[in-house]
């Protein structure tokens, strides 16, 4: 509570918006003391409140008092430090420029010029034609399924996460099953909605790995083998989070392909993210919930 407390007032936050910001930042999770990394809140924004309002002025003197005499408990101080204070005038709303400032002037008269030379300089061809307008559906996914690629290809970025449109894919295959009526699927619509979308996801992964297959690095590799590729849900059917189903491929990690692995019973889905952490370089002791690697995976 301390912890959020110092960083709502340091980012001049609300207890809405630090809560919401602790959860995504690690580095404020490990300021908070935390160990692991957590995806939930800590507490709801409105126990801060309800703190501060009992906690009082001479409270939260209190505190701070506490936190020097520990701090010079650990030597992290001196009672030097509190001789004297310097104010940092960096602080201090910086000066305004004005359009008529003529300094401003000429940065904006540089950069016209500079775009202007641009607009001349030769383009090299894209690989990708520009889209039409309006994709759904198995275009759009094939379409984000290029653009992954062409991503990993000019080492734009080394990691990326998608979440498939699956109520566009299913409006794109003519299905009027809603996607999370879908998802509680029995015999009848249900269950054949269900299965248009599982071919339909299983053929645009097909072409995404083929893809992956026919880009040539510049050492003569195949970028399939130079990347790793996850592919699941975070539910096995209904509200079910047991026995989550997961295709993994790619040679970037170092796994066993081509088989189907039963893991035993309550094995945590991290086991499998700490596998292809680990097979990747980082020198992680656990993720999440993690029990340690998925020893089957490792080839």
């Amino acid at each position: 509570m301390a912890a959020l407390h110092i960083l709502k007032f340091q980012h001049d936050l609300s207890d809405d918006d630090v809560v919401a910001a602790w959860v995504e930042n690690p580095y404020w999770q490990f300021f908070s003391g935390m160990q692991f990394f957590s995806h939930q809140a800590p507490i709801d924004p409105s126990s801060m409140t309800r703190w501060r309002s009992r906690l009082g002025a001479s409270g939260a003197e209190s505190m701070l008092k506490g936190i020097l005499e520990t701090g010079l408990k650990i030597n992290a101080i001196k009672p030097s430090d509190f001789e004297r204070i310097n104010v940092d005038t960096t602080v201090q709303t910086k000066a305004i420029r004005y359009p008529s400032d003529a300094r401003l002037c000429d940065r904006v008269r540089e950069r016209l010029a500079k775009d202007e030379q641009w607009q001349s300089v030769p383009k090299p061809k894209p690989p990708l034609e520009q889209p039409p307008d309006g994709l759904l559906g198995r275009e759009e996914i094939r379409l984000m399924y290029d653009l992954m690629i062409a991503a990993l290809q000019t080492d734009s970025t080394r990691v990326i996460t998608y979440r498939l449109p699956i109520s566009n894919l299913l409006s794109s295959l003519g299905v009027k099953v809603a996607a999370h009526d879908m998802s509680h699927y029995s015999q009848g619509e249900r269950m054949e909605a269900s299965q248009k979308r599982d071919v339909a996801n299983a053929d645009l992964l097909a072409g995404l790995i083929d893809k992956l297959k026919a880009v040539t690095e510049c050492n003569g590799s195949r970028l399939f083998d130079q990347t790793t590729v996850a592919f699941g849900s975070n539910l096995s059917t209904g509200h079910n989070l047991t026995n989550c189903p997961m295709l993994l491929t790619g040679g970037g990690s170092g796994i066993k392909l081509g088989h189907h692995l039963v893991a035993s019973k309550d094995t945590p889905l991290c086991n499998v993210w700490l596998t292809l952490l680990r097979r990747s370089g980082l020198a992680l002791e656990r993720h999440g919930d993690s029990s340690g690697e998925l020893k089957e995976l490792i080839a």
